[in-house]
């Protein structure tokens, strides 16, 4: 399933409803260009994923590639209110941080690849931390997350093997 499928101009046009495409993406904060070039098939970036997800109340799994509920907790399984949500600004700075380390081993992520590394260093960044809801903190542990993307990228480099991660 790819980002840039039938799949998410259906979910897009699902959520527009009624609306115009200039009023919706307003709405969303986006460029009526920017959604206009979604609506075609165009690949969402990540920030713009992150600002549609936001803005609809969606999760964003479910907007990029189809899978999951669309909102929290509407799927047959309850969720604790008292659970964790996504910080999105965190998610921006750590998929900035992905990005970086990748443009520094002169390497480009297909957009689904960045959301899934993006999560997988948001995570990295939570379980680091004495305390996760210290954005200080977190934020103070962004170039360790840099520094070590970066040795990752270059060990895989310099050892390709199968591109498979190991279970």
């Amino acid at each position: 399933m790819s980002i840039g499928s039938d799949g998410l101009v259906g979910r897009l046009k699902r959520l527009q409803g009624d609306r115009s495409a200039r009023n919706f993406a307003r709405q969303l904060g986006l460029g009526e260009g920017t959604y206009r070039a979604l609506l075609r098939g165009g690949k969402p970036t990540l920030d713009t994923l992150i600002s549609i997800a936001d803005g609809c109340n969606v999760e964003i799994k479910w907007l990029a590639i189809g899978r999951g509920p669309m909102r929290a907790g509407s799927d047959a399984e309850e969720v604790d209110a008292g659970s964790p949500s996504i910080d999105s600004d965190l998610l921006r700075l750590a998929a900035h941080t992905v990005e970086k380390a990748h443009e520094a081993e002169n390497l480009r992520l297909p957009p689904q690849a960045l959301v899934a590394e993006s999560a997988i260093a948001y995570n990295e960044l939570l379980a680091r931390a004495e305390d996760p809801t210290d954005r200080d903190e977190l934020e103070s542990l962004l170039p360790w997350l840099e520094a070590r993307l970066r040795k990752r990228l270059k060990s895989a480099r310099e050892d390709p093997g199968t591109g498979k991660r190991s279970a």
